[in-house]
């Protein structure tokens, strides 16, 4: 006489296999690379003659949290800059974001606003160019030199501020009076004043006399982008394995059953 595995047991294992190897949802990882920027460019903003600036990708430093590598900032004078840009396909409003992190390592840097790279975003109402929206770590007095941090920008610290806008938006989150703002309410103000987000971009400089700092794992909304200075190799997902697994150990069941019958 045959026998067999019951269908309703076999099917349950299936089933059980099928929901471990689909897994949770999770935020899609784009590799940024030299040869495959995704959007992604640097820009020299060198306005002191004889300095430099430049950005590029490289190995490390240290363990990034993603991939083998980073994004990496190099500015030699005060008056300069150094910019990591991705322009939107169509503006946005900026209370759409709502997940925005990364991480940086600073090697050498000055403490204090931009000790470490920010996080900005160029905005415009219609024509009406508004400045940017600004993420300053540095605002933190936080920043620590050789080591990756991670920077939750949505969340509940103050360190945004609108550059550029005073006219617009009189001291509300203006850098110079002192007023950060939180996330919340610096996306409030664009939202009530009709600003909208056209890029964001990473930036370094702008009064640090001498910078050498990073980028790494931003994630803005289900996205996330890893900066590295090569493809790395994708390995077998886990949870693959673990389906490959159960199908093995259910062939197994059955051998077993037809043996002791």
């Amino acid at each position: 006489m045959r026998n067999f595995v019951k269908p309703s047991l076999f099917m349950a294992s299936l089933v059980v296999l099928a929901g471990i190897a689909a897994g949770p949802a999770s935020a899609a990882v784009i590799n940024v690379t030299p040869t495959s920027l995704n959007g992604w460019s640097f820009s020299n903003l060198d306005n002191a003659p004889n300095t430099n600036a430049s950005g590029g990708f490289e190995v490390g430093p240290s363990s990034p949290p993603l991939g083998i590598g980073s994004a990496q900032f190099l500015v030699n004078n005060a008056a300069s800059s150094e910019t990591l840009t991705q322009i939107f396909s169509s503006s946005v409003a900026v209370s759409s974001f709502a997940n925005l992190s990364y991480a940086t390592f600073v090697t050498t840097s000055t403490l204090g606003s931009g000790s470490a790279p920010t996080l900005q975003f160029d905005l415009f109402k219609g024509t009406t160019y508004g400045g940017r929206l600004v993420f300053d770590p540095g605002l933190l007095g936080t920043v620590v030199d050789n080591v990756w941090q991670n920077w939750d920008a949505t969340g509940t610290s103050a360190a945004w501020t609108l550059s550029k806008s005073h006219t617009l938006f009189g001291d509300n989150c203006y850098l110079n009076t002192g007023n950060y703002c939180t996330f919340a309410q610096a996306s409030a103000l664009l939202d009530r004043n009709s600003f909208l987000a056209v890029d964001n971009l990473f930036k370094a400089g702008s009064g640090q006399p001498t910078f050498d700092g990073n980028v790494d794992a931003y994630t803005i909304n289900a996205t996330t982008y890893n900066f590295d200075p090569a493809a790395a190799a994708v390995p077998e997902p886990l949870t693959i394995s673990l389906f490959a697994a159960g199908l093995v150990g259910a062939g197994a069941i059955r051998r077993r059953k037809s043996k002791k019958a």
